[in-house]
């Protein structure tokens, strides 16, 4: 009884979806076509520069400290994300414009599981970066493999648990229709959790370069933090990716639920279309 609900209820959501009705049967459409083909490339650059950087990471033996590893991880698992984005691209290439979310969510499973990782590796470069800046001492007489596991760890535990939310809010929708995305996974059930969980995350990360810029300010006379300043220099530039990335969610986030609302996304579905089929 429970499933025959969830299946009308997935029902309802295709058919009652403005964006969905209009798209459906509109096969080719080559703006579109042409604007994610552009993004699969420029991710696909993305993809070779990461496999480089692990590579060199991996030659190079004074690369082998823990920040440089937990950078390379986190290239390392970004990668299936990168390939991902090919998966829209193709099914709009196709021109069935549409697919399953269950047949979504199997493409995106190791990409998902790549992001939670990846973003939980880029908030134990900054715990690290904070404590070798905090305690350099005990920083650089502590155990190597001990402190790398309990890092690592937290990453593979946390990206359990988010992923834990996308498979229960997609096994609810399994027969919606989506373009196929990452966002797409997130379902409103899930939504609330991965995206309060995020901003979490990203909110200790950016303290955590706060807190390191200000012991820099007020130490900036003193010798011993002079490497700290080149790897912060650097690290800024992965901090300003962050970011952009967490902008970018936001204004996903708020598209989705823009989208999900027929009274919103109705009287602009005609304009929407118009300017891509220009």
């Amino acid at each position: 009884m429970s499933n025959n609900n969830i299946s009308n209820n997935n029902l309802t959501t295709i058919n009652t979806s403005p964006i969905y009705n209009y798209w459906a049967n509109a096969g080719f459409i080559p703006n579109m076509v042409a604007m994610y083909g552009g993004l699969f490339i420029l991710s696909l650059a993305g993809f070779c520069l990461n496999i480089l950087f692990v590579y060199l990471t991996k030659k190079s033996k004074s690369l082998h400290g823990r920040c440089n590893l937990l950078l390379a991880f986190n290239s390392l698992t970004i990668t299936p994300l990168q390939l991902f984005s090919g998966v829209k691209f193709f099914v709009l290439f196709s021109g069935t414009n549409f697919i399953r979310l269950k047949t979504c969510y199997y493409f995106a499973f190791l990409p998902l599981i790549g992001a939670g990782l990846a973003t939980s590796a880029q908030l134990c470069v900054g715990v690290d970066r904070l404590i070798s800046v905090l305690f350099p001492f005990w920083y650089r007489d502590s155990d190597f493999y001990i402190s790398t596991t309990i890092l690592f760890i937290f990453c593979f535990v946390r990206c359990f648990v988010i992923n834990c939310y996308y498979f229960y809010g997609v096994s609810l929708h399994p027969d919606n229709m989506v373009m196929c995305s990452t966002g797409d996974n997130v379902t409103p059930e899930a939504g609330p959790f991965v995206y309060d969980e995020g901003l979490v995350i990203f909110f200790t990360e950016f303290a955590c370069y706060v807190t390191i810029w200000l012991i820099i300010l007020i130490k900036k006379s003193s010798q011993e933090m002079a490497n700290s300043k080149k790897l912060i220099k650097s690290l800024t530039i992965l901090m300003g990716i962050s970011v952009f990335i967490f902008l970018q969610a936001s204004f996903s986030h708020l598209s989705t639920t823009f989208r999900r609302s027929p009274l919103m996304t109705q009287p602009l579905v005609k304009q929407l279309n118009e300017y891509l089929e220009l």
